[in-house]
């Protein structure tokens, strides 16, 4: 089955989350992908407990009918002390409030970058107009003991694709049913 690779592409919401890195964007720190990461380079932080940011998501292929499994990875760090702080997020669709995956949580406890990756529970509606406009919602949980960054945010995604071929077969289609 095709993979596929979705990174922030838009800022949507930022409450108390800062940049630290050049460009004028959330999203354009944090949008390298994990295989290029460039840690203290580019990143977002906060210490401020239940801060949120939400950005929208990279489109996925025109072949894409729906996911098979989402694989998170992200690189993070806990910025002071030596209590463990948490990264909640999750996938919702283009109204930002239907979510696609359960919400899924990082501890953090060390304070050198770390990369996290795992797989995550699809939950919600899962077809290409779910997944058509998706946003990352994050929310920073301290428990009122600090900060934190994150560097790097991405998604790989194994999907379906749809049997019509794409959009090249498509259009052959219309074009030989418009004829009949």
């Amino acid at each position: 089955m095709p993979l596929t690779t979705i990174v922030p592409i838009s800022d949507i919401l930022t409450t108390n989350w800062s940049e630290h890195g050049p460009g004028t964007a959330f999203y354009e720190q944090v949008n390298e992908g994990i295989g290029s990461y460039d840690d203290n380079t580019t990143e977002i932080g906060t210490s401020v407990d239940s801060a949120t940011i939400k950005m929208g998501l990279s489109a996925l292929p025109g072949n894409f009918s729906f996911a098979n499994t989402v694989t998170y990875s992200f690189r993070a760090y806990a910025t002071s002390g030596k209590a463990t702080r948490y990264i909640k997020f999750r996938i919702y669709g283009s109204s930002g409030t239907s979510a696609i995956t359960s919400e899924t949580t990082i501890s953090l406890a060390t304070q050198d970058y770390t990369t996290f990756s795992s797989t995550m529970a699809i939950t919600g509606t899962n077809s290409a107009s779910s997944w058509t406009n998706s946003q990352i919602h994050i929310y920073w949980d301290s428990g009122g003991t600090g900060g934190g960054r994150i560097s790097t945010i991405d998604f790989s995604i194994d999907y379906t694709a749809t049997s019509s071929g794409g959009a090249v077969s498509d259009y052959y289609y219309k074009n030989l049913v418009g004829r009949m």
